[in-house]
Order: structure tokens, then C-alpha cells, then sequence
């Protein structure tokens, strides 16, 4: 017994088919993303307060601090690094706090938490990190 080829229509339902999965997939994607920006959104809504630090990565720092947010009587609770020329990594607490690693190109955004310190750590290499925190 020989089997028959599928008609055309059958191949065009198939391909359009994996064609609406993969859009299904972008689409949850992209609201988580939304979702995301909304939080943040929200946060600086509530926000009376920027502040702006850069921080010259051709230097060498081993923790070093940036800003003390308790020093100042700020509270901040947002916080957004723009894409990083070169490796490096922060603290958001202190020196007992876990350290986030970013590698050249990476960016870095968390709200809704309480950040009390910023210290920064990196081999001399090149470029300026921008970080951007928000609070009240």
C-alpha cells in the first residue's frame, strides 16, 4: 500500500500552525516584559527622587562604595544600570550582601527593594558604568 501525498493545504495549516506557537511564545515574553516595565513604572510614580552615579571603570575598585543611602536619609528602592562597558560587580546592602555580576554589555534593573549601599567592584578596564537609583 502506497501512501498518499498530503495536499498542499496540509503543509500551509502545518506551517501556519508553528507559525501561531511561535507568536504565542513572543507574546508571553513580551508580557512579562510589560508587566516588568509597569512595576518599575509604578515604583517611579512613587518616586520623589533620582539620583545619577558614574563610576570611571578604568580605575580598579575592590567595594568600593559608591553612596551610602542611609548616610544621606534617603530610601531608595530602585535601581537601573545602564549596559556596562566592561565587566564588573555591586553590592546593594554591604559587604555581606550577595555580589551581582555583570559582564561587558550587561545592564541591571531591580524595584521594590530596599537598597542601603552601593559598592562596586572591577579590574581597571575601560568605560563608565551609569547608575541610576530611585527612591524617596
Amino acid at each position: 500500500m502506497s501512501e498518499k501525498p498530503l495536499p498542499p493545504e496540509a503543509y500551509i495549516i502545518g506551517t501556519l500552525t508553528e507559525m501561531l506557537e511561535a507568536q504565542n511564545k513572543t507574546n508571553e515574553r513580551l508580557q512579562g516584559m510589560q508587566t516588568e516595565l509597569e512595576s518599575i513604572r509604578k515604583s517611579q510614580e512613587k518616586s520623589n527622587m533620582h539620583l545619577k552615579y558614574e563610576v570611571n571603570l578604568s580605575k580598579a575598585h575592590t567595594n568600593e562604595e559608591i553612596a551610602d543611602f542611609a548616610k544621606i536619609g534617603v530610601e531608595i528602592d530602585s535601581i537601573i544600570i545602564l549596559p556596562v562597558p566592561s565587566a564588573m560587580s555591586i553590592r546593594l546592602r554591604g559587604l555581606s550582601d550577595e555580589t551581582v555580576d555583570l559582564e561587558a554589555g550587561d545592564d541591571y534593573s531591580l524595584s521594590g527593594h530596599l537598597i542601603t549601599r552601593i559598592l562596586v567592584t572591577n579590574a581597571a578596564d575601560k568605560g563608565t558604568a551609569y547608575i541610576h537609583v530611585y527612591g524617596r
